[in-house]
């Protein structure tokens, strides 16, 4: 089976990832039935088993069973010696390949098979074999715009092959090759698609000049416009709305936002009259969001105006979204956005309401599962994307968190002496537990997860939770019943900067192990400051007098250090208190 994956912005490209896949599986434009159905080879007892196994493996990946895929196409390629039954193997073993990581041996298997195809192609001039080979260039495509190198990464064969100065670049040259046969096979929803990956490949950063960019745009926009009105058209015609809005926010001087937006509004208005009329309801929810997006974008919410065809249209969304089933993943993301506008708009209150619904329909198994997946595919993670969602509920909680008490009750969910404080905490905790899941990819690690409220601690124990923020960094202190807020930022530590004094303290560490210096006191006493002094300030009052152990649930790049060499000036912490690290209070029970 070959595909056409796109790529879109994150978090949102899910979900039209999501609805491109079942689109093109249901439209056959990118399967090889024809090939397979007029192909004279067949009558050969071997090639019919081939076609069996290679049929079995297109079941396979439709219901992501990528291993059984990968099993059933080496069956496939010993039951067959015809060069182009084998060419269309290797392109969807690397198609599988790519959907389980396997990048390196999906580069081989998906190049290989377009060079056979291509070149079949030519020499039978069957429209069909370069259709195939389009898709395998598609696919080797998107295969170098979503490579990202990890810091643990061994030197490979595919890191040569596709070098983060040339990631790009390669994967717009396989774009153009695969629109420009795609074109001559007749294949136009095809070139159409592998387009519009050029497109949001070329406004990744080192973004190709605004000017091609918009050229690309509009080609697509004339091109939308020639296709035949059907429900295949919603999918094109929302992605290709999601692509203005993406062009024109990331270049609002030289794109001229007000008329790019209009064009999106229109494409987006074209989508749910589509999307009406053959009654589609992910189309229809998808394109009201967006549209809300529109809304929000043009004043960023400062006229009210704005902000009420913002929230109709986003509410509107949401009762689309929640009345399907197909469409759960939908609802996270249009509440989240529900959210944003009322933060934006200092309405706290109806904001809580509507980020805590985010979460818990994220925290839904099935989406934390379709969510694992497809930020693996693209090489990025749970907190990379969605985990601003967390952070988004987490600061308005602790903005509420110094209103009177009784407000706080009406506003969070805990009874306890600060209720928004608490749930800052629970919501901390699911965040933890969710990197705990994407990591490992087992429901085992989280299933005994405990609640916030059956956790006891001793009068001599104390939790600490950093939570980093772009501009700063909040601290929160459990101990018992009672939980204490500290703020760290440029204006309580003029030198404060997290990421660059813990990069010191690392290295410093590691050259330490050469030769015996106490650089390293310098950073560690920084960090002492910054995380654990704030609790120690006031003699009267210090909230770590009487603490012999103390936990941390550590976030972000405070993950990397050894806490135990923090330095007061006088002692390590570790002499201090008693150390240990978590990755979650909740999950102390967790079976790996």
């Amino acid at each position: 089976m070959i595909h056409v994956f796109q790529i879109h912005p994150l978090p949102l490209f899910i979900i039209v990832f999501l609805s491109f896949l079942s689109a093109n599986l249901l439209a056959g434009e990118t399967r090889n039935d024809c090939v397979l159905d007029n192909n004279p080879t067949l009558i050969n007892s071997d090639e019919v088993l081939w076609q069996k196994w290679f049929q079995k493996a297109e079941k396979d990946q439709i219901l992501d069973r990528y291993h059984n895929a990968i099993e059933a196409l080496h069956q496939a390629l010993k039951k067959t010696s015809d060069p182009a039954h084998r060419a269309m193997t290797w392109g969807s073993l690397g198609y599988a390949c790519f959907m389980i990581g396997k990048t390196d041996e999906a580069a081989k298997l998906l190049d290989k098979s377009a060079t056979a195809l291509e070149s079949k192609g030519r020499k039978t001039e069957n429209p069909e074999y370069l259709g195939a080979a389009a898709v395998a260039l598609n696919n080797l495509g998107n295969l170098c715009a979503t490579y990202r190198k990890t810091n643990d990464e061994k030197t490979n064969d595919f890191k040569k092959f596709c070098a983060d100065k040339i990631r790009q670049n390669k994967a717009l040259d396989y774009y153009d090759k695969s629109v420009h046969l795609a074109s001559q096979a007749g294949n136009h929803s095809l070139a159409v698609k592998a387009k519009m990956n050029w497109v949001q490949t070329a406004l990744k950063p080192p973004s190709v000049e605004f000017h091609t960019v918009k050229n690309a745009l509009l080609s697509l926009l004339k091109k939308t416009h020639e296709m035949k009105f059907s429900q295949q058209k919603i999918p094109v015609l929302l992605r290709l709305g999601r692509l203005i809005r993406l062009t024109y926010r990331n270049s609002p001087s030289a794109a001229n936002p007000s008329k790019l937006r209009l064009k999106a509004f229109n494409v987006f208005k074209e989508a749910l009259a589509l999307s009406q009329k053959y009654d589609d309801t992910w189309g229809k929810s998808q394109a009201l969001g967006y549209l809300g997006q529109l809304y929000f974008d043009e004043t960023g919410c400062f006229e009210d105006k704005h902000c009420d065809n913002a929230l109709k249209a986003t509410r509107r969304a949401i009762f689309l979204a929640e009345a399907s089933p197909d469409s759960e993943i939908l609802a996270y993301y249009w509440h989240w956005q529900m959210g944003k506008i009322f933060k934006k708009q200092d309405n706290n209150y109806d904001a809580i309401l509507a980020y805590r619904q985010a979460v818990n329909a994220l925290w839904a198994p099935s989406i934390r599962y379709d969510l694992a997946k497809i930020y693996r595919i693209y090489g990025s993670s749970f907190r990379e994307q969605v985990g601003t969602l967390f952070l988004e509920f987490i600061e308005v909680l602790l903005e509420e968190s110094t209103l009177p008490l009784e407000k706080q009750k009406r506003r969070c969910h805990f009874q306890h002496q600060a209720p928004c404080l608490r749930e800052a905490q629970d919501t901390l905790e699911k965040l933890k537990a969710a990197e705990l899941f994407d990591y490992f990819q087992e429901e085992c690690v989280i299933k005994d997860q405990q609640e916030l409220t059956q956790i006891t601690l001793g009068t001599d124990t104390a939790v600490l939770y950093p939570i980093i923020f772009e501009d700063r960094l909040e601290l929160l202190l459990h101990k018992q019943d009672k939980i204490i807020r500290k703020t760290v930022n440029s204006r309580t530590h003029p030198d404060f900067n997290l990421d660059k004094t813990v990069e010191k303290l690392l290295y410093e560490l590691a050259q330490r192990r050469n030769y015996k210096s106490d650089d390293f006191l310098l950073y560690a006493k920084k960090l002492y400051d910054w995380l654990i002094r704030p609790f120690k300030e006031d003699s009267q009052t210090n909230e770590l007098d009487g603490i012999s152990t103390l936990v941390f649930v550590p976030d972000g790049i405070l993950r990397t250090i050894p806490l135990g060499v923090l330095h007061d000036g006088k002692n390590y912490l570790i002499t201090q208190h008693a150390i240990a690290m978590v990755p979650g209070l909740t999950l102390r029970e967790m079976t790996a």
